[in-house]
């Protein structure tokens, strides 16, 4: 172009040059790879989840309290369904429920003894105490007058009791009323609707199936209608019973907890890891155990000029890919095989088992010997006391079931007996008085019952107990032991008397003979 304008030459005008801005190159996106990060995919789980369990139970921004009763009507039903399957499909969950249920209630359950202290004569108090006690378990131990399906008495009632409230976490006794008097009924826990909360305009509420009074009091409780034939629930309808017809049995661990948890909740993942290590032990000595035997054909072996159905310019594969142990083989020509004898490592099963089952002890409250039923390599002094402790534990389901259901069962059953059959001449005045009675759990068998008698004398030899107090927690009557033991005395007295006269009457005889 510059030669052009020094010889005066024509140009032509030189085009524009626009620029074009180049594209900014996007910032790289390193989400794909921090995800495939280990740590930093635990780091994210551990957010989710720690979210999660804010926001079930309300700790969200305005962080009050810790609420249990969320996680109850967020996950009561999950839970109760995942507890009852394990009570069916593990044997360990099975075996905790049945050992609560034994530990707790008994064969019999525990007994109520009457112990009225009404009038100045303590005959008459005795008198007193026993008929009700009989009455009471004429009633208590016939299945048509007790339950109001004719399925339990009173010691099998019991021992269901404590059963279904460590699988669901909780059960509800209904009581119906009748012209004879009350009959029970037990209603499992998930009867009870977790649906239906909602605030009323005089601060009732209704929360996980319950209404309260504006102090958080039960006013009454919902029970979902059963279809027996479909063995169904029906959520849309159920039906209102106040609270005074209804007892509800459960182990509350905050003061406020209005529905129960299942016991296994706790041990639940410990046992799921338990039964996956053991599932993958179980597979890994099926394949270690898998020794099969293969007979090998060399490729020049095979016969060329038979040609048939095989004939194929494609390699020949062997077919099937799962074998029966203890096969034998004939693989085709030409194949071969590398490794057919696995090797099974499950070493450490006895150490991982005994400290998963550690674990779930603990969680469950309960010995790891109780739990398992292992006896073995356990010494007397461990046993012994790995039985107090246990004994301790279960002293508090104990007195649960005393406090929620016994006692006032049987305020309800002597206020509908006064009304019904008081041909005993006794007054609706000192009802509180006549409802005093004795809860005596049954006696569970000592390992060491010579140091236990022991320990009951020298008890009552300083003064610290009565005979009274002892006969009644062996599960006996005081006034009847003792009436028996008096009628020995004096029977005992008789034959030695009777034995001192023939005694004399002999001495009398040979001294007559001897002057004679």
């Amino acid at each position: 172009m510059q030669w052009k304008k020094l010889f005066g030459m024509r140009t032509e005008p030189e085009p524009m040059k626009v620029e074009v801005p180049k594209p900014k190159p996007k910032p790289v996106q390193p989400r794909e790879s921090l995800i495939k990060n280990p740590t930093m995919k635990r780091d994210l789980q551990s957010i989710r989840t720690a979210t999660a369990i804010n926001s079930a139970l309300g700790l969200g921004a305005s962080f009050t309290d810790y609420n249990l009763n969320a996680i109850i009507n967020d996950k009561l039903p999950s839970l109760m369904i995942m507890s009852r399957n394990l009570a069916m499909n593990n044997p360990i969950a099975a075996k905790y429920f049945s050992e609560t249920a034994n530990a707790v209630a008994g064969s019999d359950g525990i007994y109520i003894r009457p112990d009225v202290h009404l009038y100045d004569d303590e005959q008459k108090n005795i008198e007193v105490s026993q008929e009700l006690e009989r009455r009471f378990y004429a009633w208590a131990e016939d299945l048509e007058a007790f339950d109001i399906q004719g399925r339990f008495d009173f010691g099998t009632f019991q021992h269901m009791l404590e059963h279904e409230r460590s699988i669901a976490g909780e059960v509800f006794i209904r009581i119906h009323t009748t012209r004879n008097g009350i009959k029970i009924e037990v209603i499992n826990g998930i009867r009870v609707p977790t649906n239906n909360n909602q605030m009323m305009k005089d601060g009732r509420y209704i929360s996980n199936g319950i209404e309260f009074s504006a102090d958080g009091k039960p006013i009454a409780y919902y029970f979902m209608r059963y279809n027996p034939t479909m063995y169904a629930y029906d959520y849309t309808n159920p039906e209102r019973v106040p609270a005074e017809e209804v007892l509800h049995y459960y182990l509350p661990s905050q003061p406020s907890q209005e529905r129960g948890l299942p016991d296994i909740v706790t041990s639940q993942n410990l046992l799921s890891e338990l039964d996956a290590f053991l599932e993958a032990s179980l597979v890994t000595k099926k394949i270690g155990s898998a020794v099969m035997g293969f007979i090998e054909n060399d490729e020049a072996n095979k016969d060329e000029d038979n040609l048939g159905i095989n004939d194929t310019s494609m390699p020949a594969y062997f077919d099937n890919e799962i074998l029966e142990p203890g096969a034998i083989v004939e693989l085709q020509p030409g194949q071969r095989l590398k490794d057919f004898s696995p090797k099974a490592a499950t070493d450490g099963v006895a150490e991982y088992v005994d400290q998963q089952l550690t674990l779930i002890s603990m969680g469950l409250g309960i010995t790891k010997q109780a739990l398992t039923g292992d006896t073995s390599g356990a010494s007397y002094s461990a046993s012994r006391l790995a039985d107090k402790i246990q004994q301790n534990t279960y002293q508090v389901r104990i007195n649960q079931l005393k406090v929620r259901v016994l006692k006032p069962l049987y305020r309800m059953w002597l206020r509908q007996e006064l009304l019904n059959n008081n041909d005993m001449n006794l007054k609706f005045s000192d009802f509180e008085e006549l409802v005093v009675a004795q809860y005596h759990s049954q006696r569970i068998v000592s390992l060491d019952p010579l140091k236990d008698a022991q320990y009951e004398i020298l008890l009552l030899e300083n003064g610290l107990k009565s005979k009274a107090e002892i006969i009644a927690e062996s599960g006996r009557d005081p006034a009847v032991v003792l009436a028996q033991i008096e009628a020995e005395k004096r029977n005992g007295e008789l034959d030695n008397q009777e034995d001192t006269q023939d005694d004399q009457t002999e001495q009398g005889d040979s001294e007559q003979e001897s002057n004679a």
